[in-house]
């Protein structure tokens, strides 16, 4: 509740013939009967003088902060399992020779034809839910999903498992997963409403793959795509009583970033190349984008930025992408003529300023990551992380006259992040700077944000680089 309410009261009435389970989770203060009624059992939850409940901002996604009632036709996970084998299950078996026909040559090994299978499900199949009727609960036919070339999670999931059989993949499953409450989906009763996602689990020559046919423009091959670890999952066809734990192979991702000023005066205009390279999950996201938007628009974007920064700011080429997609690597380099960020100490208030060219240089691309935080403060609730995070951002200045600066490196090691700042002058008239920042869990405990806050802050206050230059 966001606000305080008197009297809030809640009648659960159900044929008391169903064999129903139920739960209220953390209902110790509140009224709770059962009762039967004219061969109905009645359920009646009452809370009186409910106080308002306080939220905080970045409360991890699979955090229930709420009293809750869960009710279900289900005993056990083994229960849920059956019912969704029934849901998945075809009446006959599927006839895909057409896209067999249409993807493979002849002459592809096992191993390729699981790439062009992979492929054609993420890439051929757009993804497009209807979730109405009969299509919001089982899938379609891959028949008709091929047809129509067009799926949800669910149907793009059982096409692959189909296509995967069909070569000889006989370990091929339907998963469903949960990408909200993700490891900590059990908490929840047994229910085939608790998932929200479907991806697929195969095994071949003894290793186990993961796969999100909903994803499209994954780069590698299936040996090393990128999964998202969604947590606990059910996997249609072999039945626990529990759920099991998601192993993803391959969890790498990252991006390395560079910028090179090429200062020439204080004056006139300096030439800035900025150089990203995205790995893994984040070269995925990064093609996915460029399917959505063009490079203009990408070349905008940036531009925008960069004025947050420098007053004058000019692309002096087009963009250069490079995409290696078999090894799921994406470079895309920028040229900007940068200009007026110089600022004359002898005509600003600042007298200690005065006789001095001054830069204020602040790293734009670390600011999402490390914001500063006006005040840290204890927690009630865990605070969700943006994860997973590995960034490798150098800056490179030349500058139009010699400096002497001293090497320095500072490192904060915690148990939410890896981060370290180095500088040093490698030539000279020339300034290089490294950042590195690495999360290491999804989320910081409620008990140790304040410390890891107050940490962030520092990082924060201390980013801006001020750099002078005496004026002769």
């Amino acid at each position: 509740m966001m606000n305080p309410v008197d009297l809030y009261s809640v009648r659960i009435l159900y044929p008391n013939e169903k064999d129903y389970t139920y739960e209220c989770v953390d209902c110790d203060s509140l009224s709770f009967s059962s009762s039967v009624i004219d061969k109905n059992k009645l359920i009646e939850i009452r809370n009186e003088n409910v106080k308002a409940i306080e939220l905080e901002d970045f409360i991890p996604s699979w955090t229930i902060p709420y009293k809750y009632f869960t009710l279900s036709s289900f005993h056990s996970w083994i229960d849920v399992n059956n019912w969704a084998q029934k849901v998945f299950a075809l009446n006959e078996e599927p006839e895909l020779d057409n896209v067999f026909n249409e993807i493979f040559t002849g002459e592809e090994t096992t191993d390729d034809k699981i790439n062009k299978i992979i492929d054609y499900v993420q890439n051929d199949i757009r993804y497009m839910g209807i979730d109405s009727g009969i299509g919001s609960i089982k899938p379609f036919p891959p028949e008709q999903v091929v047809n129509q070339r067009f799926g949800d999670c669910k149907d793009k999931s059982l096409l692959l498992v189909s296509l995967l059989k069909k070569i000889g993949i006989e370990k091929a499953y339907p998963v469903l997963a949960n990408a909200i409450m993700q490891h900590d989906v059990d908490k929840l009763y047994p229910s085939n409403e608790v998932f929200n996602h479907s991806i697929v689990r195969f095994d071949y020559n003894d290793t186990t793959y993961w796969v999100d046919p909903s994803f499209a423009q994954q780069g590698g091959d299936f040996h090393d795509l990128y999964n998202i670890d969604y947590g606990k999952v059910l996997i249609i066809g072999i039945p626990s009583d529990t759920l099991h734990n998601m192993s993803p192979r391959k969890t790498e991702t990252g991006a390395d970033i560079i910028e090179e000023f090429t200062i020439n005066s204080f004056t006139g205009p300096s030439v800035l190349k900025i150089t990203s390279n995205r790995y893994g999950f984040e070269a995925d996201q990064r093609r996915m984008l460029m399917e959505y938007y063009t490079t203009k628009d990408i070349s905008d974007m940036v531009t925008k930025n960069l004025k947050l920064l420098f007053p004058v700011v000019n692309r002096t080429e087009e963009i250069i992408i490079s995409d290696d997609i078999e090894s799921n690597n994406f470079s895309i380099t920028y040229n900007y003529e940068v200009d007026d960020f110089w600022k004359d100490g002898n005509i600003v208030t600042n007298e200690a300023a005065k006789g001095f060219w001054i830069f204020k240089f602040e790293p734009l691309s670390l600011y999402q990551y490390l914001k500063n935080v006006s005040v840290c403060e204890d927690r009630r609730f865990d605070y969700e992380l943006n994860h997973p995070v590995n960034l490798n951002y150098r800056v490179i200045f030349h500058f139009p006259e010699d400096l002497l600066f001293q090497d320095d490196i500072d490192i904060f090691d915690n148990e939410a992040f890896y981060y370290e700042e180095k500088i040093e002058q490698i030539s000279s008239n020339s300034l290089q700077i490294d950042y590195r920042l690495k999360t290491k869990t999804k989320y910081i405990k409620a008990e140790n944000y304040k410390d890891i806050c107050d940490q962030k802050n520092t990082i924060a206050k201390g980013l801006p680089v001020i750099i002078y230059f005496y004026k002769y």
